[in-house]
């Protein structure tokens, strides 16, 4: 994290104007005490006023500092991304969080409608003239069975209808008409005649035996048909063979009737009268299938944007961490979806258009969604997900070891791909779907990273103090020595580093400037660590370039050996807070 300020620095919420006129205030008791200055002469020609003002240097004693909480070093206050846990044992724990939403649909396409060939059937002569019949009137009950084979074909079946077991039908009927085939005669009534069809047909109006009772004296019976249901011969139904299905079976009749002349009529010898059974069926046409379907289901997750929103002090390139426990939060919504779904995914992390780490999801097998149901499926890294939020619904947890690969490096973005046939229907079950209706499934999916940093980590703080040069300019020194003491409740290590910049806003490079390390410390035991940081300018005249002092704070948890949580209530404080120009100081008043 960089954070610069335009004042001193609020580690320290010490002014630098105040420290200038306490240094005046001392620079000018020593002038006061070893000189005086007659104002007849012209102090800006030929005088030189350049003093030495002595061989220890200065020193000035800042005072103490407020306490630097881990919240205002790690300020979250104008990310999207991160946030803190406000109750409970984990109560101000850092943690990262992104949402997404994304949707697909799942729909397998209508079967054409198609035609199922009539049927016509005659029974054997029922009359037989042996002579001249003339002024003929006749009826006489007969006994008939016949019977003729029916079959079905269903072409043009889509691609992703696997297995057929039943169709159900949209306004389809089948029309028995009977008849003679010869005009001087008549089928009168019906006893106990009965039409049995064959298996596969499916109607509300025959029994268990799929039979259907003719009574009564009507020419034309109208049957409606609600399914057709085949028999089984792969998993769940019949499959589908080169985009059709074919069936057949047989349509047997038998029963009485009343066969008589069609009035009093003139017979000649050697005339025949049959029964005659016309079977049509109107178009066959679907509105849903039981049996097995595969759809094509194309699901683009938009990847996860995480630069955009993170706080400053996880912006630094040089920020390296292993999270413990990320975890990926998935909800599947198919409330309206009639078949269970499976999938299997690969989240990727990705930094400058460049993959940092792949990593799969489950780590083997897959995913089962229930249909017409809402669930969520967590995957985290012990087995036990991260989620600050919780929820109500059913949940199915999977443990994916690596998935902290992700973020060793806080990525650009996360990303899981769904594509190539990675989200899928359930092809385990039998299904149930409507045909040429598309359904509509939302996804939402999060990620959640918990910053429990394990010895990996390392982030970084700036800050700085400016407007020096003011006060400066007129200084020469040996060198510059900053030193503190300091209270460190954080658990890391806290390398204290000082660049001094000019009034161009370029690095003195003339000037070595030591480092520091404030050790780590707990809330529990608070660590004070003597800080002292030393300037050594290659010239004296180099202390008087000084226009802002740059802090750079590295905390590396390195040399951990388990793992730590940052929390916003640790904090760091300087006492003791001493500025002093070392060894012979001189000032310019030319």
């Amino acid at each position: 994290m960089e954070s610069t300020n335009n004042n001193v620095s609020p580690l320290a919420k010490v002014n630098w104007h105040t420290r200038k006129a306490a240094l005046c205030s001392l620079i000018s008791l020593v002038l006061l005490g070893s000189c005086s200055v007659d104002n007849a002469y012209d102090m800006s020609k030929d005088i030189d006023l350049t003093m030495a003002l002595g061989s220890n240097g200065l020193a000035l004693k800042l005072g103490n500092t407020e306490k630097m909480y881990l919240k205002d070093i790690i300020k979250i206050d104008a990310s999207n991304l991160v946030d803190t846990i406000t109750s409970g044992s984990n109560r101000g724990l850092y943690y990262l969080v992104k949402s997404g939403s994304s949707k697909f649909n799942v729909n397998v396409k209508s079967i054409a409608p198609f035609d199922v060939s009539p049927i016509h059937i005659e029974t054997n002569n029922l009359f037989i003239a042996q002579t001249n019949i003339p002024g003929f009137n006749s009826q006489a009950d007969t006994m008939i069975s016949v019977s003729s084979d029916v079959s079905v074909k269903m072409p043009n079946i889509p691609v992703e209808v696997k297995e057929i077991h039943t169709i159900s039908l949209n306004n389809v009927s089948a029309t028995i008409k009977l008849s003679t085939d010869n005009s001087k005669f008549k089928i009168g009534s019906y006893t106990n005649l009965k039409i049995k069809f064959p298996n596969f047909v499916k109607s509300s109006s025959l029994n268990s035996a799929n039979e259907y009772f003719i009574t009564g004296s009507s020419q034309t019976i109208t049957i409606p048909i609600q399914s057709l249901e085949f028999p089984v011969n792969g998993s769940f139904g019949q499959k589908v063979d080169n985009g059709e299905i074919r069936q057949s079976g047989t349509i047997f009749i038998n029963g009485d009737i009343a066969f008589s002349t069609n009035g009093t009529v003139n017979i000649v010898q050697g005339e025949t009268a049959k029964a005659v059974f016309n079977i049509s069926f109107s178009q066959i046409s679907s509105q849903q299938i039981t049996g097995l379907v595969n759809p094509t289901i194309n699901f683009n997750a938009a990847p996860l944007q995480i630069k955009s929103g993170l706080p400053d002090f996880l912006q630094d390139d040089e920020i390296h961490f292993s999270a413990t426990n990320p975890t990926l939060k998935l909800s599947f919504n198919t409330q309206n979806l009639p078949v269970p779904i499976i999938f299997q995914g690969v989240v990727e992390s990705k930094k400058s258009g460049q993959t940092l780490a792949s990593v799969s999801i489950p780590e083997s097998g897959h995913v089962n969604i229930a249909k017409n149901s809402t669930t969520v499926s967590y995957f985290s890294q012990t087995g036990t997900p991260f989620d600050p939020f919780g929820t109500n619904l059913p949940i199915h947890n999977e443990t994916v070891s690596s998935l902290n690969k992700l973020v060793t490096k806080l990525p650009d973005e996360i990303g899981v791909n769904f594509n190539d046939g990675k989200v899928t229907a359930d092809q385990s079950v039998e299904h149930t779907i409507r045909l040429g209706q598309s359904y509509g499934v939302g996804v939402d999916y999060q990620i959640l990273i918990p910053f429990q940093f394990d010895k990996d980590l390392k982030i970084l703080y700036n800050d700085s103090i400016v407007d020096m040069n003011k006060d400066l300019k007129d200084y020469q020194a040996e060198g510059l020595t900053i030193t503190a003491t300091a209270v460190n409740t954080i658990p890391l290590n806290l390398v204290t580093e000082i660049v001094p910049y000019d009034i161009h806003g370029k690095i003195i490079k003339e000037i070595a400037v030591e480092s520091a390390t404030i050790a780590l410390g707990t809330l529990d035991a608070p660590k004070e660590t003597e800080v002292s940081v030393k300037f050594t300018p290659t010239s004296p005249a180099d202390v008087s370039k000084i226009e802002k002092l740059k802090f750079r704070f590295t905390a590396s948890a390195s040399d951990l050996t388990s793992d730590k949580t940052l929390l916003s209530a640790q904090y760091v404080q300087l006492n003791n807070l001493r500025i002093k120009l070392n060894g012979k100081v001189i000032t310019n008043f030319n």
